[in-house]
């Protein structure tokens, strides 16, 4: 096009921002132009490349203007590979088919003369036994026929051992020309994707151009790696990164945020909700649920809670927007693997303590209890749990803000055993009584087969009635030390357990209900 300067710009993938199911990138780029219009071109980029979000602009001083930016997507086939001449890959091909059927051949002969063979040396030794009998026995006569008939048989084996070697190497051939034939028939082509730009500048000089757009098969997600030394933990926010756009990331910063660009793009579809009478029926049906309190954390350092029930964002959920940035440049290929960089390290004080909860695992579990003093949050995700220098497992967190306190499970002591049991007891109601009474007895032993005190934490718990058709009665006389459940049902005691000792804790309540009830 005449007046218009072509030039090819080196501009790599500087910063990339991942989101949920896609990634924004950005590539920069400094190159010398004249005064006057000039077609710039970007080569290598990903082919995925959303045209509508591609932005190009001027970032330096320079005065100059983009006019137009676009994709350039092009594929030019190639048919014809003269190296790889399909007919004479087929004679070739004949050639080899014919050389194995005929050492086939071969092979079928030499196995009939080894059954001759055979045949021959056990007649040999049945006129062998025949002489002998008859006293007319000639050993060296024999001694000679068997060894004819052995080296015969080892002629045919070695016969056979070259032809298997020769047949292994035409297979191997074989597949080499077929592979051949199959690149030549087939239709290849080279791939170019490019970004081109029209730049208009009024002086010459150096000009920083960048260019933005938006690629999907990129992902990330948060994931931490805690360690445990001591009485501190060191908790490292890491993003596991998987991106398969067709272009490498090297060297380049990233920034990890929890925006959903998909979110809400279509409203909820509205159905008929359809009102109508029905007779209150006379049984009630009634069903024990596990209730989760609802607490994202176990309140801010100070020992205050967190204010308001809201949910809190995250990576999986529409609130508040966050952006994190990679502690260093990181390099990603585009193969579809999972990268994990890290975004901040912090370490706290933690505080270790043994937690027991019979009635959901029969086991001691170690816990710890931190505070997150860094200036991020900690977003929901996997952690990986990592003390006295090697992995010991898994577990999962919750948002937790900046400044909140939460506790991770390190696994059991292996030095404490737990039982627990319950015993029901059917009580004596009234003739003329509505309701129904049953005694639930529950025991805890723990038992420390170490050599050291251990101090536990034991909870427990009593259920409670959201209906008036059903009571729980808490039978404090009856529960070790007399505890007092609090107003969500739990039970504690501070157990401590001397070397090789036991300890034995019960509780017990009434569960009263009416007949009409049924389900518990």
């Amino acid at each position: 096009m005449t007046g218009i300067t072509n030039l090819m710009l080196d501009a790599g993938v500087k910063e990339v921002t991942l989101m949920e199911d896609r990634a924004r990138v950005i590539r920069r780029g400094t190159v010398g132009l004249k005064a006057g219009v000039t077609a710039i071109s970007v080569q290598g980029v990903s082919p995925l490349i959303s045209d509508k979000t591609l932005v190009g602009r001027v970032i330096s001083d320079h005065v100059a203007e983009v006019v137009t930016v676009s994709v350039l997507r092009e594929h030019r086939e190639v048919t014809e590979l003269p190296e790889n001449d399909p007919e004479r890959i087929r004679k070739n091909l004949n050639s080899i088919a014919r050389k194995i059927q005929g050492i086939g051949e071969l092979r079928a002969q030499a196995k009939q003369k080894l059954v001759m063979l055979n045949e021959l040396e056990e007649k040999a030794l049945a006129e062998m036994a025949y002489d002998t009998s008859w006293s007319s026995a000639d050993p060296e006569s024999w001694k000679k026929d068997l060894a004819n008939i052995g080296e015969k048989v080892n002629e045919v084996h070695d016969s056979l051992g070259s032809w298997a070697r020769d047949v292994e190497k035409l297979d191997l051939e074989q597949r080499e020309f077929e592979r051949q034939l199959a690149a030549s028939s087939s239709v290849t082509g080279e791939y170019n994707y490019r970004i081109e730009a029209i730049v208009k500048t009024a002086a010459s000089g150096e000009c920083t151009l960048e260019f933005e757009y938006v690629v999907p098969s990129a992902c990330w997600r948060p994931s931490h790696v805690a360690t445990l030394k001591s009485e501190m933990l060191e908790l490292r926010a890491e993003g596991c990164v998987w991106q398969s756009t067709g272009e490498d990331w090297r060297g380049v910063r990233l920034w990890f945020s929890t925006q959903r660009p998909s979110l809400g793009l279509e409203p909820p579809h509205l159905g008929e909700d359809l009102l109508k009478v029905q007779r209150k029926p006379e049984q009630i049906v009634v069903e024990v649920r596990e209730q989760a309190i609802e607490d994202a954390g176990l309140g801010q350092a100070d020992g205050s809670k967190p204010v308001g029930d809201q949910d809190m964002p995250g990576i999986d959920d529409g609130g508040e927007i966050i952006n994190l940035r990679s502690a260093s440049p990181a390099d990603i290929p585009s193969d579809g693997r999972p990268y994990r960089v890290e975004i901040y390290t912090f370490d706290t004080p933690a505080d270790g303590d043994l937690v027991c909860m019979p009635e959901l695992t029969r086991a001691v579990i170690f816990k710890s209890s931190q505070v997150n003093n860094s200036k991020y949050p900690l977003l929901a995700g996997p952690v990986n749990l990592i003390r006295n220098r090697g992995k010991v497992g898994n577990t999962v967190i919750s948002y937790m803000a900046s400044g909140e306190a939460f506790d991770l499970g390190w696994g059991p002591d292996p030095e404490l055993r737990v039982q627990r049991w319950q015993v029901d007891s059917e009580m004596d109601s009234k003739a003329l009584s509505t309701w129904e009474e049953t005694r639930k007895t529950t025991h805890i032993r723990l038992s420390n087969i170490g050599n050291e005190t251990k101090i536990i934490m034991l909870r427990e718990r009593i259920p409670v009635s959201e209906i008036n058709a059903v009571e729980i009665r808490y039978d404090r006389a009856v529960a070790t030390e007399k505890v007092q459940p609090d107003e969500n049902g739990f039970l504690e005691w501070q157990v401590t357990i001397e070397p090789f000792g036991q300890a034995h804790y019960e509780f017990a309540y009434m569960l009263r209900k009416k007949k009409a009830v049924s389900g518990v």
